[in-house]
């Protein structure tokens, strides 16, 4: 067996080099570019070409009758082969979720640095990236394996020049994963299109599908012997019933997985995205989304008000959900990861990460309003007033004041955030605001998006980004 395995190698060697080289430059890519999805099937597509040239080769170079020839069976011959294709398979899957788990901790550096994400150390970081490539990486293996489960019976069966078609079963494979991958990705990134992306984020989908493919290859391994003895086939009376209950196996997980996700409304489409919301909002009137913000600004005002001066992420979740409930946003809680998609005017997720040594007690609590961004006039300069908004928040003013500032310009934060500085709790204000000039006179207007750190009841560090937009008077 080691001597065949060792040939299904040697035979390959060239090409598994080319897809080392591959791998290299998708893993570089993954660094620098936040990961390269075409850059992964590449390799899975280089991959199965390997397999299915050294399967066509086989017979090419005569090593199919010669290896009747050696002192192995049909069950060693065809195990070097499966043993093959599962190492290279697991290789590949292996060097994929690195790739993603790279691409993934790129992205969530980018959002730790420009939005306030809730990831607060490197280790929570990198499981975090791990636990969110997972699931994606387990649901291309197994499709891939399932394809190697349909080849290898191909490959016994075809001859000649109708070899070449053994590599139609990864065609639908790359394809499927292809595009799964792609809209896992965007539904990381906030969108939602499909929940079947949705689903096979659960550990019982993942697990259900591994299950398929192994029993599936299996069940392959058992046929392929069969048809590879070509003498003695009245001796496999056992060899069959095994393929049988295995292929029966299969069947029957693959069809419960299938159900299960019919169940899970997995095959469901939304259309929903960022942009499809915003045009439905388009298409609803003024007044009703102004009678939305007016009711999301209210209580947005009402729990800034109450909880003025005091932190809930360093108390436990128990107490801080009735706090919460008491002020009367008892039902408007949620998940971290959906409070930006309810239709709360308020909504409140209280997250606690999986590794917390406080699984009682949160690491972040949100609040998220649908608040409008505030439009302020004024006589002079827009961006001059930018400036002195940003200075009245100055370090060290206490929180009761600049709750009063904040009222004066007609502020009112669309994100409150609660944090810990390692055991130190904090909270930052996120305000947008667009400032324009009464009557224009230098064609300015700025967009300023103000982020406020408050601790220990009075103001930490304040940052604002300031984007200045100068119009033509034709377009003011």
């Amino acid at each position: 067996m080691k001597s065949l395995l060792y040939k299904e190698f040697a035979v390959s060697k060239k090409t598994l080099l080319i897809c080392l080289a591959f791998s290299v430059l998708g893993l570089l890519s993954s660094i620098r570019f936040t990961g390269s999805i075409v850059a992964d099937y590449v390799i899975f597509s280089l991959i199965a070409a390997t397999i299915v040239r050294s399967l066509t080769d086989d017979e090419k170079s005569g090593w199919e009758k010669y290896s009747r020839a050696l002192p192995h069976n049909a069950f060693q011959r065809m195990g070097a082969k499966y043993i093959f294709c599962f190492l290279i398979l697991t290789a590949a899957s292996l060097i994929m979720l690195l790739s993603d788990t790279l691409g993934n901790m790129k992205i969530m550096d980018y959002q730790s640095k420009q939005f306030d994400y809730p990831i607060t150390n490197s280790s929570q970081e990198i499981l975090y990236s791990v636990l969110h490539a997972i699931p994606i990486q387990f649901f291309c293996f197994s499709i891939f394996l399932i394809s190697f489960a349909v080849l290898l019976p191909l490959n016994s069966l075809l001859k000649g020049q109708f070899k070449v078609l053994t590599f139609i079963p990864f065609v639908p494979s790359i394809i499927l994963c292809f595009v799964v991958n792609g809209i896992y990705s965007i539904t990381g990134s906030g969108y939602r299109t499909y929940p079947f992306t949705e689903s096979i984020k659960k550990p019982q989908f993942t697990a259900m599908f591994v299950a398929s493919a192994l029993l599936l290859f299996a069940a392959s391994y058992f046929i392929s012997v069969i048809i590879e003895t070509k003498s003695g086939r009245e001796k496999l009376k056992a060899v069959k019933a095994v393929a049988a209950v295995l292929t029966v196996a299969a069947l029957a997980v693959s069809g419960t997985t299938v159900y299960a996700l019919y169940k899970d409304g997995a095959f469901e489409k939304i259309d929903f995205s960022y942009s499809s919301d915003y045009e439905e909002k388009l298409e609803q009137s003024e007044a009703e989304l102004e009678k939305q913000y007016a009711l999301a600004r209210e209580e947005m005002l009402k729990y800034v008000d109450e909880f003025c001066g005091e932190t809930l992420v360093d108390k436990k979740t128990e107490y801080i959900k009735e706090r919460i409930s008491a002020i009367g946003f008892g039902d408007r809680f949620t998940e971290i990861d959906q409070v930006y998609s309810t239709e709360y005017p308020l909504a409140v997720a209280i997250h606690t990460y999986g590794n917390s040594e406080h699984p009682d007690s949160p690491d972040m609590i949100k609040i998220y309003a649908n608040v409008d961004a505030a439009t302020i006039m004024t006589d002079g300069d827009p961006v001059e007033l930018a400036k002195q908004i940003e200075d009245m928040f100055s370090e060290g003013l206490e929180e009761e004041r600049m709750v009063e500032f904040m009222k004066t310009y007609g502020l009112c934060p669309d994100v409150l955030n609660e944090n810990l500085d390692g055991e130190k709790p904090y909270k930052t204000y996120c305000f947008d605001m667009i400032i324009e000039e009464h009557i224009p006179k230098n064609y300015v207007s700025v967009s300023m998006t103000l982020n406020i750190d408050v601790m220990d009841g009075a103001i930490w560090d304040t940052r604002a980004y300031v984007i200045e937009d100068t119009k033509s008077p034709q377009t003011k």
